[in-house]
């Protein structure tokens, strides 16, 4: 591994334990007001939601909503799965099995 390589792992690693303890420190004797910890309840399933969506409406880097899409195809099925049944197994289980299906087929 470079040296460049090493000390920028380094530095990001030392950075990402300062900001943790600096809001830990700057929040000890206040705490976290009720509206910041309503907004951040959010940001984990915003950040999965923008991930997903990159993946399924641009696989290749470029945006893809035509039929030939076996990720978008999948994800609509699964996410119908996800509404109608409300079972993570069952919708993790038949998407995947979609996806393979479309895979195998050529699309």
């Amino acid at each position: 591994m470079r040296l460049e390589i090493a000390v920028l792992i380094i530095v990001m690693a030392i950075a990402a334990l300062f900001t943790r303890f600096a809001s830990v420190f700057l929040l000890r004797r206040t705490g976290m007001p009720d509206a910041l910890q309503r907004c951040l309840k959010w940001i984990p399933i915003g950040v999965f939601s923008a991930l997903v969506a990159s993946a399924i409406f641009s696989p290749k880097g470029v945006l893809n909503l035509s039929l030939y899409n076996p990720y978008l195809a999948a994800g609509v099925v699964t996410i119908f799965l996800a509404w109608r049944f409300r079972n993570f197994v069952v919708t993790v289980g038949i998407g995947t099995i979609t996806m393979l299906l479309l895979r195998a087929g050529g699309l």
